[in-house]
């Protein structure tokens, strides 16, 4: 297999673009769970659970498809308008839940606009690398809109608050998650659409890329506000037989429910649908 970065498409040395920043796992796990002998299990990776010694750790990383230039230099102003956003929401995390809707005017003061564009740039590399890692070749669409030269990319962005993380956090149970790669195939198997999301600090970032053009999704790059989905848990039920030795487990299968929900994990497509068919703002 060659070793072709999917964005510039060089053939050399590839690097793994992290699936949860080195901010946020220090966030989230704070230094002292990464001192000297004791190692971090809680990370959940597509309904696995393992142990990471650290914020550099090799299993917070994508598969290797991108050279260093542009997992680096090249998409630094959008990985730092991701690290702002995060930032700033979890700050005004409770003033959004209230209006059912995140204010970017708030988030990026005097730039919105070129902010939010890049925060949108960020997920969808996210996006690009696992597709990548699906074998997906990423249309040129996608590079010309991440290399700023044209805004003709056909995807949605969606904003979900995920209210069991606040439960987990009081726990002393940090939490993250990345989702499967949900891929729609057209009638002669071809894929048609990509589906899937991360979480952090209780906030779902899902994305739904049209890879043939097919929808012409309203990407809502010029609102200066996007919807807020807040999910129900009170119908909740999650009934499983506990057997020793199998509480990481038992674990891993709680959280995968709890990020599908109101879907069950094995309707992936319904949920799928759903997002495909529905507004963003």
């Amino acid at each position: 297999m060659e070793n072709r970065c999917w964005w510039c498409q060089k053939i050399t040395k590839l690097t793994g673009e992290h699936f949860l920043k080195k901010t946020d796992t220090k966030d989230l796990f704070h230094e002292m769970f990464f001192s000297k002998g004791k190692n971090v299990d809680l990370i959940r990776y597509s309904g696995e659970t393992f142990q990471i010694q650290g914020p550099n750790s090799q299993r917070l990383k994508l598969v290797p498809n991108l050279c260093a230039k542009c997992n680096g230099a090249r998409s630094q102003s959008s990985d730092k308008s991701y690290t702002h956003f995060i930032n700033s929401f979890k700050k005004l995390k409770n003033e959004f839940l209230d209006s059912n809707s995140i204010d970017f005017t708030k988030i990026y003061v005097g730039n919105w606009q070129i902010q939010k564009r890049n925060l949108y740039k960020y997920i969808l590399k996210h996006a690009c690398c696992r597709m990548s890692e699906n074998q997906i070749v990423i249309p040129n669409a996608i590079v010309d809109f991440l290399d700023d030269r044209t805004d003709n990319c056909s995807f949605k962005i969606f904003f979900v608050s995920k209210l069991y993380d606040e439960f987990l956090m009081s726990h002393d149970i940090p939490s993250s998650y990345k989702s499967h790669l949900g891929i729609l195939e057209s009638p002669n198997k071809d894929p048609s659409y990509v589906v899937g999301w991360f979480t952090v600090f209780g906030l779902s970032l899902k994305y739904v890329v049209d890879l043939k053009h097919i929808k012409r999704f309203n990407n809502d790059l010029q609102a200066s506000k996007s919807y807020l989905t807040k999910i129900d848990y009170s119908d909740f039920n999650f009934t499983r037989e506990k057997k020793e030795g199998e509480e990481a487990k038992l674990f891993a299968e709680l959280m995968t429910s709890l990020e599908y929900f109101p879907f069950k994990y094995e309707n992936k497509l319904e949920l799928y649908n759903l997002l495909i068919n529905r507004k963003s703002s």
